[in-house]
């Protein structure tokens, strides 16, 4: 998965553009927590990576990663990923009065990759669905509305001089807020970090390993991260006619958000416990489930927000 990697495991960060919104602000840290799109969902290694160098594997060990992303032409991968805080609290304190209340955060994203030749993918954005719901002293509170500008769009990941990068139909750059958007898709789709999460070594069941820090996409748009996940190959099985190997761990992190507005700070902190469905074929996750809980706290001129409760992910690769 990289847990969106997990994961991939896959939450990108929203930042407040306007003080004003500071009722916002919870919600908003909570989408900052995603784990990195979305994520590495789709990305594990990505669209059928079936080549890259690995580790020499004896006929009971296998290599859940490779160094160097390569797809299978003809794969079809049908990818989603739904992120979720399920009655979640908040305390906004300002000037020496306290509000609390309820939120609760959905976020649904279903994106079709096609690969037409070794270096070239097409991608197609189906589904991109964002809810809020913040009750504040028994009032439901208005939400900024969400544009999502890829969705229903088609763009190509393509393979240049300096890596994959995403580009629009016609060969030309994608606008700005499109670009940034479809660099978090890319990421997902060749699996970058998996070698990091996974390791390129060949693994057998019963081994276990730990990831530390920067190399966990959990808190992916985080400004640093700091703790550790602990991951066991349980065993290998079949899932959708594929063999697979079948993981569990445990993680705890923290961090802070990027790009915070100035006189602002913020910290994150989510633990949880994580299954994983990876194809050894694709290396590519084919099912995560995060469970665990997050926290939230932001520091802002005019008071501190706290929040925080039990988060969900859950993501699929369908191969085709």
């Amino acid at each position: 998965m990289p847990l969106g990697k997990v994961p991939r495991f896959v939450w990108a960060v929203e930042v407040m553009k306007k003080r004003e919104m500071l009722m916002m602000a919870a919600a908003l840290a909570v989408v900052s927590c995603k784990p990195k799109e979305e994520s590495r969902a789709a990305g594990s290694a990505g669209a059928g990576a079936a080549a890259g160098e690995t580790a020499p594997a004896a006929p009971d060990s296998w290599a859940l990663a490779v160094t160097e992303f390569a797809p299978k032409v003809g794969t079809v991968i049908e990818h989603k990923s739904v992120n979720g805080l399920k009655d979640g609290s908040f305390k906004m304190e300002m000037q020496g009065q306290a509000v609390e209340g309820t939120m609760n955060m959905n976020d649904t994203k279903e994106i079709k990759f096609e690969v037409v030749a070794a270096d070239r993918i097409r991608v197609e954005v189906t589904v991109s669905e964002e809810k809020q719901e913040m009750i504040m002293n028994g009032q439901t509170m208005p939400t900024p509305p969400k544009n999502p500008v890829l969705l229903g769009k088609t763009f190509f990941v393509v393979k240049g001089a300096e890596g994959w990068a995403a580009q629009a139909e016609d060969g030309s750059a994608l606008p700005d807020d499109q670009a940034a958007e479809a660099e978090k898709i890319v990421k997902r789709i060749t699996g970058e970090g998996d070698d990091k999460l996974y390791g390129t070594e060949a693994r057998k069941p019963g081994d276990t390993w730990t990831v530390e820090g920067n190399d966990l996409p959990f808190l992916d748009g985080a400004e640093s991260s700091e703790g550790k996940a602990t991951f066991t190959f349980d065993k290998i099985g079949e899932h959708g006619g594929m063999q697979c190997a079948f993981l569990s761990g445990t993680v705890e992190m923290s961090g802070k958000p990027e790009e915070m507005q100035e006189g602002m700070e913020g910290k994150l902190k989510m633990t949880g416990k994580v299954t994983i469905i990876r194809s050894i074929e694709h290396h590519l996750d084919l099912a995560v489930d995060l469970t665990g809980e997050l926290d939230a706290t932001m520091n802002m001129p005019v008071g501190t927000m706290t929040m925080g409760g039990p988060m969900e992910m859950k993501l699929t690769n369908t191969v085709k």
